[in-house]
């Protein structure tokens, strides 16, 4: 091979080289392009997800609790920015937890503002307050630990309320508002309402006891509620009351009714 030769036949190594070397670079920059193509697409992705999440600022829900039994909540939510349906079922689902958790710990919703308006006419009003717990049974503490069986007999015996007096028998209405209006004398009203005419009760009583001695009314009450009978209050207090059919009166209209005598009060469970 002349000296010629050798020289073309390294220019052409020279030139394949060059080519291959060119193809390479052009792969590289391809990859590279698509890589980060793919990169891009998915910091956007990325973004999207995050700021389709709502933030506080979005969603909220407030309501309202105190301490004591469970009632129904009044709930406020607010909505900002766009939310999908989804983030709004997850979000209340959320909230109706926090107000689950609220009742297992001991709390009971708060009633705020003026209630719905509910159907033939009725109105809603602000719902009362909560009567104040009795005290806990000396008796029924004793056994708190006891078997199942003893807690039960003794509950019996310290909540039972007996038969009824000779001839007589249990009539019973179920309570959801109670008002005590002390009287002169040490003598005290306690007036029993229902709901079934108006909501969160009705503006008459069911049943009432007039001028009873002190120490009388807080052995009727005391199954129901420690609150004194001394002072005037009124409470929402879910309870049956025991009574039997008295003595016969005339009413104003010139129509006749009976005496609703009281001989018991119980929470109703």
């Amino acid at each position: 091979m002349t000296k010629q030769d050798e020289v073309e036949a390294l220019a052409i190594e020279r030139d394949m080289l060059k080519k291959q070397l060119e193809q390479e670079r052009a792969a590289l920059a391809q990859r590279l392009k698509s890589e980060t193509a793919a990169l891009v697409e998915q910091v956007f992705t990325l973004q999207a997800i995050i700021e389709s999440k709502p933030s506080p600022e979005e969603l909220s829900s407030n309501f309202y609790w105190m301490f004591g039994k469970a009632e129904v909540f009044n709930v406020q939510s607010t909505v900002r920015g766009m939310v999908t349906p989804e983030q709004i079922r997850a979000h209340i689902a959320s909230a109706v937890e926090a107000m689950r958790q609220v009742v297992e710990l001991g709390g009971h919703a708060k009633q705020v503002g003026r209630q719905p308006d509910l159907p033939g006419g009725q109105t809603g009003g602000p719902a009362p307050q909560p009567a104040p717990p009795p005290v806990p049974s000396m008796a029924l503490e004793a056994v708190k630990d006891g078997t199942p069986e003893a807690q039960a007999a003794v509950k019996a015996v310290v909540e039972g309320v007996g038969d009824p007096p000779a001839g007589k028998e249990w009539q019973t209405v179920d309570i959801c508002f109670v008002k005590i209006l002390p009287q002169p004398g040490e003598l005290v009203n306690i007036e029993f309402y229902g709901n079934s005419h108006k909501q969160p009760h009705d503006d008459f009583p069911e049943v009432k006891v007039n001028k009873w001695k002190y120490e009388q009314a807080a052995g009727l009450m005391k199954h129901v509620t420690s609150a004194s009978i001394k002072e005037a209050n009124e409470f929402a207090l879910p309870c049956r009351v025991f009574y039997t059919i008295g003595k016969e009166y005339q009413k104003k209209d010139g129509s006749t009714g009976n005496y609703r005598d009281i001989g018991h009060v119980r929470l109703i469970e």
